[in-house]
């Protein structure tokens, strides 16, 4: 199903969510102890802060008369921007597009950022990387889950946390996002962790729940 319909108050059009955000009109004509549906038409998309999946139905509602469609929609994310500053504070440099970043992280050498990069549409937080010289981006997971707190393992791989199922684990993967993941660490069932740093040798992970 698409969640909740709206009936017209007059009975002869009803409205319900369709796929992909997608408000659909049925026309109804009431027979001897029947009903006859029209095949269902597009109005137009909602937008895309409202969820597609679970019951979208109770985000909107369609007035009586079929003329007004009113949906409760959250706030667009406020865009940021990766800035470079010096030990003086100024700006020295503007890496990669506008977009809904957190906690950036640079490599040791300098050259690339890493940061959480949130999707507007699927709500999902993936790690990017960036080259500070180009401004080049790249998408270094892609999973289902919400993947965070970016740190440089070295150079060219990058430490993460990333939910699977009932465990917050520790991965590592190389910056370019190519090849597999690599899981250092899972942590105790049910408990949530933030990674915040590596030791210089890479041997020691520095979390909120201390070292691991």
């Amino acid at each position: 199903g698409y969640g909740m319909v709206w009936w017209k108050r007059d009975g002869q059009e009803l409205f319900f969510f369709g796929p992909d955000r997608v408000v659909m009109s049925v026309q109804v004509k009431a027979g001897p102890g029947s009903f006859e549906f029209s095949k269902p038409r597009p109005l137009f998309k909602a937008p895309e802060s409202i969820p597609a999946q679970s019951n979208p139905g109770a985000f909107g509602s369609v007035s009586r008369d079929g003329e007004r469609i009113v949906f409760s929609v959250p706030p667009v994310p406020p865009q940021r921007q990766l800035v470079v500053f010096d030990r003086q504070g100024k700006e020295v440099g503007r890496v990669g597009p506008p977009g809904i970043y957190t906690q950036p992280s640079v490599s040791p050498d300098g050259s690339k950022i890493a940061v959480m990069r949130a999707d507007p549409q699927s709500g999902n937080t993936d790690i990017w990387a960036y080259d500070v010289a180009t401004g080049k981006g790249t998408q270094v997971t892609s999973s289902q889950e919400s993947d965070n707190a970016p740190v440089w393992f070295d150079n060219n791989q990058i430490g993460y946390v990333s939910t699977r199922g009932n465990f917050s684990s520790v991965y590592r993967k190389t910056w370019t996002g190519q090849g597999p993941e690599e899981q250092l660490f899972r942590y105790t069932a049910g408990a949530g962790m933030v990674l915040t740093d590596f030791s210089p040798d890479g041997r020691v992970a520095m979390g909120d729940g201390g070292v691991i």
